[in-house]
């Protein structure tokens, strides 16, 4: 946290700047004063313009207080709000006039923690939201089983808060519910939405966890709930909106009446039940303004059947789930492209057992869709035909992120043959135990032969010096350095299942003209190699510094057998 002079001075005197003081080290010592509290970063900025500028951008990192939760104390906070009240921008009421001050109170986002939220404090919170009524942007709100205040005031008798710059609100109460007239979940939740006209991104979590008649005690939240999305203003200004708690029909038809007009909705399917029609009318009172969806926690403990209208704004599409036996209780309806979403432009599907999901049969289209830029599978859909006709269905696609094991790996033959005009590919490792650095993909990756690759090994060739017309002719295949249009290349954890050599590094990663990062683990890439590719990717760096255990010299008692790599490494098979 900055610390900020409650005399209000910030007087610096004009010294002449080192010529050495360029900007990298202007910000690393701007960056230390700040961690130590020995300086007021406000008033650096009046130095000179270097200074300004990057003072103001660690001012602006700086804006947001995290209170609790072993970050700022409560007393620290008490202190905070005192200085608030003092700086020169603080707003009163009594006056006629608000005075213009030199500069704003840097702290406009705070998140409270759970064990704030005690009747000790109860003065504190209260305090707290007098006093930043007006500059409030951001407040993230995190209650627990710590969190006893039965009754949060924002407000004392005299004096009522309203917030009229809060912009965002995140509001997770992991509290059981009881089935008690004691019990305020949401009440909270409901007074600071009445208070806030302009709340344009709005995230709601409420537990689970049940004591007594769930219908009874889940009901006591959501009509809490339901009444928040009465409020015309809310309606109108709402653009973002996620929803992680136990969504019944009730909720959605209340949801559908409420003529929402978000842009973003992300919906957390863990213990929901409700029915196709009503999830189905849901999305059809967003279908002209809603461009992102997200659908996530698809579990067992959620029953559920997905059925969508024509989505005519939709651009993106995302689908999480984390549990394989899913599939008995969440299920989806027909899904096609030209019925279901006419305009997506981005689908990320992560979810095991998606073919019986009904994703398949999605990607049967004849027909080009030149819309689709952006697509995310799962390592059930990922394998040679599958990637066939995602290119024959996606001639436009810029970014690919798949999951492959031992058995798919020539899947990336089909992508650098079929996808050409990709610009960011992402391969990650199917989770799998039996994945274990089993198999060696140079030739996969070059387009070189398995007995080619060998033979270099064999002959002690110098890789990095084969010129461009011999890897044309030692190529037999397609390989990375086909997609001529690929900037961004992300393989970290692939070595785990799937092992390279320099082959690769010095023929396909340092070939690549187009590519400005590149992300991929050590394998048995040599030193050399590694600081070649370091020299072009700064990303590799932590990659050269790496030692991986696998790699060590050969031992003089040993009489096992190892293989000299082009780099300046020992490998033992």
């Amino acid at each position: 946290m900055v610390v900020l002079q409650e005399d209000g001075e910030d007087y610096v005197g004009q010294l002449p700047i080192h010529p050495l003081l360029i900007d990298h080290v202007v910000k690393k010592i701007l960056e230390y004063a700040v961690s130590s509290h020995d300086v007021n970063l406000l008033s650096c900025r009046r130095v000179c313009k270097v200074w300004n500028q990057i003072a103001t951008a660690l001012y602006k990192s700086q804006q947001q207080v995290e209170v609790g939760n072993y970050s700022t104390s409560v007393p620290r906070f008490r202190r905070l709000i005192k200085l608030k009240k003092t700086c020169p921008n603080y707003f009163n009421k009594k006056s006629t006039k608000i005075c213009s001050p030199p500069w704003l109170f840097p702290f406009v986002k705070f998140r409270l923690c759970q064990e704030v939220f005690q009747p000790i404090y109860t003065s504190v919170i209260t305090d707290f939201f007098q006093t930043f009524q007006d500059t409030l942007e951001a407040l993230d709100i995190w209650l627990d089983l710590r969190s006893s205040l039965v009754e949060v005031p924002i407000h004392s008798k005299s004096k009522l808060s309203t917030f009229p710059n809060l912009k965002t609100l995140v509001y997770d109460d992991r509290r059981v519910i009881l089935q008690s007239s004691e019990d305020n979940r949401g009440s909270l939740l409901k007074i600071l939405v009445e208070h806030a006209p302009n709340i344009r991104n709005l995230s709601i979590r409420f537990q689970r966890d049940f004591r007594g008649s769930l219908e009874c005690a889940s009901e006591t939240v959501l009509n809490r709930i339901r009444n928040i999305f009465t409020r015309v203003d809310l309606q109108k200004n709402l653009k973002f909106l996620k929803l992680d708690l136990h969504i019944n029909d009730q909720l959605l038809n209340s949801l559908k009446c409420s003529s929402l007009r978000v842009e973003t909705l992300e919906l957390a399917l863990r213990g929901s039940h409700f029915s196709f029609p009503a999830f189905q009318n849901f999305m059809e009172s967003l279908q002209l303004n809603l461009n992102k969806l997200k659908i996530c926690y698809i579990e067992r403990d959620s029953n559920c059947l997905l059925v969508f209208p024509v989505m005519t704004a939709l651009r993106e599409l995302e689908i999480e789930g984390t549990d394989a036996f899913a599939k008995h209780s969440v299920s989806f309806g027909d899904l096609t492209y030209q019925e279901n979403f006419p305009q997506l432009q981005a689908l990320r599907i992560c979810i095991w057992a998606s073919v019986n999901l009904r994703w398949g049969q999605f990607f049967q289209s004849k027909q080009p869709i030149w819309t689709i830029t952006e697509l995310k599978l799962p390592g059930e859909l990922c394998d040679s035909s599958m990637m066939a006709c995602v290119a024959k269905m996606f001639p436009n696609l810029k970014k690919l992120q798949i999951s492959l094991y031992s058995m798919t790996l020539d899947s990336l033959q089909t992508i650098f043959e079929g996808m050409t005009q990709l610009e960011d590919l992402t391969v990650t490792k199917f989770p799998s135990l039996w994945d274990r650095n089993e198999t060696n993909i140079d030739h996969i990756l070059t387009g070189i032969s398995i007995s080619d690759c060998g033979k270099l090994i064999e002959d002690n060739v110098v890789i990095e010096k084969i010129s461009d017309d011999k890897l044309a002719l030692l190529k037999t295949s397609p390989g990375l350095i086909d997609l001529k249009r690929l900037k961004r290349l992300c393989m970290p954890d692939l070595q785990y299942q799937a092992s390279y050599s320099d082959i690769t590094g010095y023929l396909a990663f340092c070939r690549m003209q187009s590519l400005k990062y590149l992300n991929v683990g050590r394998s048995y890439l040599g030193n050399s190699c590694l600081m070649q590719l370091t020299k072009k990717f700064p990303e590799m760096e932590e990659q050269r510094k790496m030692l991986p255990m696998y790699l060590k010299e050969p031992e003089d008692d040993d009489d096992g057998s190892y293989l000299d790599l082009p780099g300046d490494t020992c490998v033992y098979l």
